[in-house]
């Protein structure tokens, strides 16, 4: 089948003039070249005209239509009467090239900017290649010539345009780039985000000139919106977020309202609120009160639900009604915003949130893509200091769904046959996160999880697990109740395994050690028979249960203690909430605090929370390496750090860690040493014990050459801050008074 190939060129006189004719006599001796040359037909008009376009496309019917000329972001610039120029937008292109749908497989127009045109054609042509920038007559040629070469020697179009633009590389041409393909119904997604941004900057030029537009001008972005094929989602949402920057910025250079409905929904979609609902009042101004929800930040906000209110008042005399309204609809926050320089004084003890005219102008210039990072920074500056720890997401429950990083332990836990599992760590090492991730694996599988459950008491307890399960409780249940209801929902539901995630269970073991540990021993029962399992996560009564020979929790199942996270999951730790807040902590400062803590979350969490504390105080937006370092150095984090440190050691193993950090590597000869020069024998058992739990809770690292360091950097200096002689001497003190 012949493929016909019509050439459109257009050089108006009052333009700057082409090669046009060395373009085409190239096109057409590549083809003659071509070892499929009988397989083209080339034919090609001069001095277009609006009028030879569409008589071209009709008379000749090609598959191929290649437009030479000059071109504008305005359209293709083709020929009048007169030989003038003649800008044929892309709208008319489109509409033009859709009547020849069915028949043109391929438009190239290699006039300059011309991608919007060729954006518009796609719509309807399968390829299409267009211009992103100017381009100039040594590109266009060497495109064409190498575009047509590749086509004759078979090639498909796609290949032709890779060749193409490889073709002007290899001549050293900086274009290579400008030529761009657009396939129907494919349009890229960079090419459709340049469309975007260039009807943005269109738009926002033609609000800025003229506020409200004029109908004319509104009909004029409409034509431009509907030529470039923007969607319409898409059309509104930049439309409505540039008339309520523009709306904002005319109320606060004006000191006025002449819209108070309007201002305030440009003010509360800035700032991302939703569900906003008008409050009518007779004591507000119509539109100035309003119900919203505030979106999600990196603040654990005890609600979303706030009261907007707009004011233009230079006294504010309304703080009683305000507090009523806010206290009636169980706001928690208020939210202030006036475009006159008056803070409202006096409405304590709200929370007040205050949008003063100089917020409000940071807010409309912020990058949209930062916006909800700023507003979070910027409610982190406005809530009172008092309620702020709480809603921080170091210091909440959110803590266990924003963060993890525990996989290896997760995958070891829960790989092969072995049922249950005891998870030991110490105040908020994490082992609740780690809970709520493997009941999230667990149930992927399609087994029941109840959990994570807290023991208070046992009827309690008998309650919880039973009510879950939609078993009858009766008060004052026997343990042997407890365990036939469970028998039978697990006969009943033999195709799923019934499986009980318990949290802090030191309590528990306690109070089941003291009444002779019948629970501990049921549940071991159960578990072992197939009934159900259990995965029991606490601190230090849970590690010393499972050494007790005979006792219920001796190789009850798996066994993991939760010591420092990985580097990466520890630099996601200090990170990502950071920058929920809108501050950025960058990479060297990450690796710094996670060296510092061995990746230990709660001391992660507590240098982070200091961090927050700091920035609050000096009010800066920029976490420099002189704000970590005085908060490395700083007596109260320190001593949290020696505090966390000092859980479940006893006084050989505190020794140990003393003398580690006091020599920075220690042998076991050593400590031995040590020891016997203070007057204490400690033998090669005992010292084994308390080696293996300080590595295994993470404490000390052993090294190849036999001898051990301290992993955290800030615990050594916790240590050197105290006077670590004489604590070492009072831990000897206590081992030698045994």
């Amino acid at each position: 089948m012949v493929q016909k190939i019509l050439i459109l060129a257009a050089n108006p006189k009052d333009a700057t003039r082409l090669l046009l004719d060395e373009e085409i006599r190239e096109i057409q001796e590549g083809l003659r070249r071509s070892k499929r040359r009988q397989g083209f037909e080339i034919t090609s008009t001069w001095a277009v005209r609006t009028d030879d376009l569409f008589r071209g496309l009709l008379d000749r019917e090609p598959q191929i239509v290649h437009f030479l000329g000059h071109g504008a972001e305005e359209g293709l610039a083709l020929e009048d009467e007169t030989g003038k120029t003649s800008v044929v937008s892309a709208e008319i292109l489109a509409n033009l090239f859709k009547l020849f749908a069915d028949r043109v497989d391929c438009v190239l127009l290699d006039g300059c900017y011309s991608q919007i045109q060729a954006t518009a054609i796609a719509q309807y042509i399968p390829y299409v290649i267009g211009t992103n920038h100017a381009i100039g007559d040594r590109a266009a040629l060497q495109f064409a010539i190498a575009f047509y070469d590749v086509l004759g020697a078979g090639y498909p179009i796609e290949s032709a345009y890779k060749f193409s633009c490889n073709a002007i590389q290899l001549e050293g041409i900086p274009e290579y780039l400008t030529p761009v393909l657009i396939k129907r119904g494919e349009v890229k997604l960079q090419q459709y985000e340049q469309v975007l941004k260039h009807y943005e900057e269109e738009f926002s030029k033609a609000v800025q000139q003229e506020y409200p537009l004029s109908q004319e001008t509104r009909y004029r972005c409409d034509r431009f919106s509907s030529v470039l094929g923007i969607r319409n989602e898409d059309l509104k949402a930049i439309e409505t977020r540039i008339e309520d920057i523009e709306e904002i910025r005319l109320a606060i250079n004006n000191q006025s309202i002449r819209d108070f409905q309007r201002l305030a929904q440009a003010i509360m979609r800035q700032m991302r609120a939703t569900d906003l609902t008008l409050i009518t009042s007779p004591y507000f101004s119509n539109g100035s009160l309003w119900e919203i929800t505030l979106p999600e930040t990196g603040l654990q906000l005890p609600t979303q639900n706030a009261i907007f209110y707009l004011s233009r008042e230079k006294d504010c005399t309304q703080h009683d009604r305000l507090k009523q309204i806010t206290q009636q609809r169980n706001g928690a926050f208020l939210i202030f915003a006036s475009v006159i320089d008056k803070c409202p004084h006096g409405l304590s003890p709200l929370q007040v949130i205050w949008f003063s005219p100089s917020s409000l102008t940071e807010m409309i210039v912020v990058p949209e893509n930062n916006l909800l990072f700023w507003l979070a920074r910027f409610l982190f500056g406005q809530i009172n200091v008092v309620a702020l720890p709480g809603m921080l997401p170091y210091k909440t429950r959110g803590i266990a769904k924003l963060f993890f990083g525990r996989e290896n332990e997760l995958a070891r836990i829960t790989s092969g046959e072995q049922r249950g599992g005891i998870i030991i760590g110490a105040h908020r090492s994490g082992k609740t996160s780690f809970l709520e991730k493997l009941k999230r694996k667990l149930q992927k599988r399609e087994w029941k999880v109840i959990g994570p459950l807290t023991f208070f008491d046992f009827q309690s307890f008998f309650k919880d697990t039973l009510e879950l399960l939609g078993k009858d409780f009766s008060i004052g249940m026997s343990l042997e109740d407890w365990s036939s209801a469970l028998k039978a929902y697990s006969k009943n539901k033999q195709e799923s395994r019934l499986v009980f995630l318990l949290d802090e269970v030191d309590r528990m073991i306690q109070k089941d050690l003291n009444s002779g540990s019948n629970l501990g021993h049921m549940m071991r029962a159960l578990q072992n028979e197939g009934y159900c399992e259990f995965f029991l996560a606490g601190h230090a009564k849970l590690r010393e249960a499972i050494t007790i020979e005979g006792g219920p929790f001796r190789n009850f199942a798996e066994e993991m203690t939760l010591t420092g996270l990985t580097k990466e999951a520890a630099k996601d730790l200090i990170q990502r909430p950071m920058k929920l807040l809108g501050f950025e902590v960058d990479e060297n400062q990450a690796y710094r605090i996670y060296e510092g803590t061995a990746g230990v979350a709660v001391l992660i969490q507590e240098f982070c929370l200091q961090l927050l504390d700091e920035l609050r105080q000096s009010d800066v937006s920029e976490i420099s390496d002189p704000m970590i370092e005085e908060i490395e150095q700083s007596p109260d984090f320190l001593d949290i750090v020696l505090e966390h440190y000092r859980y479940a050691q006893t006084w050989d193993s505190m020794a140990i860690t003393l003398l580690t950090a006091i020599k920075g590597e220690v042998k076991r000869s050593d400590i031995t040493e040590v020891f016997k020069h203070h007057g204490i024998i400690i033998s090669r058992d005992k010292l084994d014990i308390a080696l293996d739990f300080l590595k295994q809770f993470g404490v000390l690292q052993k090294l190849k050459n036999a001898r051990f360091r301290i992993l955290s950097g800030y615990l050594i200096d916790a240590i050197k801050a105290n006077d670590p002689h004489s604590l070492l001497e009072s831990e000897l003190d206590k081992g030698r008074a045994e």
